[in-house]
């Protein structure tokens, strides 16, 4: 390996770490005020879900919404932190591939990677359902299920993937659990 070469993966290692770091201090920063995602969480739990706040079905709804988007956001910046380091070059099971690779095992996604769906097209259609204007605490278990997919749907799950599936037993979980508890 030449001089130029080792220069050139440090550097690279360097960016990359400087990257990791500088999204770790932002989205802290940034989760102090109302997020766009945390505006849509909380449109979805109401619009679709049919919970408002005050009730404890509401915020359980909006922070499993909100948990679902920060972990599929996570997994993003992990494999896009991933691929610089297969894009260097480094040799499979070297201890520079290691090492780079456990880096990006850390990474946060910086607050412009949050990839959130159309907020004007968010909720079209979302009376369709006859029941749509009806509260989450008198529709049938079907209709309730239909929401928690509709829900995650609409925040851009895809339900060809675990995301979605993730997604909707998180939220199934979390409005179980706090509609047994009284609320």
């Amino acid at each position: 390996m030449t001089l130029f070469t080792h220069l050139a993966r440090t550097q690279a290692a360097a960016a990359l770490i400087g990257a990791i770091t500088v999204a770790g201090m932002i989205a802290p920063a940034q989760a102090s005020g109302k997020t766009g995602a945390e505006q849509l969480v909380r449109q979805a739990c109401q619009s679709v879900i049919r919970v408002q706040p005050g009730e404890s079905q509401f915020d359980g709804c909006v922070s499993s919404l909100a948990d679902s988007l920060e972990s599929a956001n996570r997994g993003r910046a992990v494999a896009q932190a991933r691929d610089v380091c297969f894009a260097q070059g480094l040799k499979p099971r070297s201890a520079d591939l290691s090492l780079c690779l456990l880096t990006a095992a850390d990474a946060k996604p910086g607050p412009d990677a949050i990839e959130l769906p159309d907020t004007a097209s968010m909720m079209t259609g979302a009376a369709d359902d006859p029941q749509s204007s009806k509260s989450y605490f008198v529709v049938s278990s079907d209709t309730k299920i239909h929401r928690e997919r509709e829900a995650c749907a609409r925040l851009g799950f895809d339900p060809a993937f675990a995301a979605f599936a993730n997604c909707v037993a998180n939220l199934q979980s979390s409005l179980q659990g706090s509609d047994t508890s009284g609320g």
